[in-house]
């Protein structure tokens, strides 16, 4: 998944940080697994995201990028859908984020609310084992009031049956200033593996541990794990990693994995 340039203008514009080239390790594996591996590789290393030790340079996050790109291809069935002009429904915001050339901004002056964003890419997959590739699309969003939140990503979840465009699910992720941000998204055999940074195991948007030395700071891991059955989104696993307290107002270490 490309960075997202438009928070980079973004975040120097309304004081949310610049972004570093500093990156933390993807967890495409098993998902039983994965908090096994999170403890160890974070133990007494996040004294700040800075700090934090990583495996993911930039060599790797080529690699990985290479290994997506195959489902990034646009299957003939959905040629005729542009989710860079389209209308995306979100649920905090009770309403829809409309996207107009990959790009939307929303503002009301009455309650000095901003909310600037960008489409995240898409990837096509059958998650559904119907042997029909279902669409998963990225969009990001940044919410200004007196501040902004740092920004969050929304995961959705299309299917395309006789023509028809249906929304199977959907996963809004909490923002860096208020916790459960994303932190990795992997796909692997048909389920959807997401680390998220914060204590979000009931909502996957709201951090249940807010009593943080600062803004941006945010404690433990979030390592849930979902997937399709009937043809809607569910949450198998979910499993909360305990890591010191990190400021992750300048993390630019997402990664998006499909194995």
């Amino acid at each position: 998944m490309k960075i997202h340039f438009l928070f980079l203008f973004l975040f120097f514009l309304f004081n949310c940080g610049s972004q570093t080239n500093n990156q933390v390790k993807n967890t495409s594996a098993d998902p039983t697994l994965i908090a096994d591996q999170l403890l160890d590789s974070n133990a007494n290393k996040f004294k700040s995201i800075e700090d934090a030790e990583s495996e993911t340079d930039e060599v790797k996050r080529k690699e990985i990028e290479e290994k997506n790109a195959k489902y990034e291809i646009v299957p003939d069935e959905w040629k005729a859908v542009n989710f860079n002009n389209f209308s995306y429904p979100v649920k905090r915001m009770k309403g829809f984020i409309h996207l107009k050339n990959g790009e939307f901004e929303y503002s009301n002056r009455e309650e000095y609310d901003n909310q600037f964003g960008e489409g995240g890419g898409s990837y096509y997959v059958d998650l559904t084992g119907d042997n029909v590739k279902e669409a998963v699309v990225f969009v990001s969003a940044v919410a200004c009031g007196g501040s902004c939140d740092g920004g969050s990503e929304i995961i959705y979840f299309y299917s395309m049956q006789n023509k028809k465009l249906g929304l199977l699910g959907r996963i809004e992720s909490g923002s860096r200033a208020y916790g459960c941000s994303l932190k990795s998204f992997t796909i692997k055999n048909k389920e959807i593996i997401i680390e998220q940074f914060g204590r979000c195991q009931k909502d996957s948007s709201k951090n249940e541990d807010k009593d943080y030395s600062c803004k941006f700071c945010v404690k433990d891991l979030t390592v849930s794990t979902y997937i399709f059955e009937n043809r809607k989104l569910k949450k198998k696993f979910s499993k909360i990693i305990s890591t010191p307290e990190v400021e992750i107002k300048n993390f630019a270490g997402e990664t998006y994995s499909i194995e």
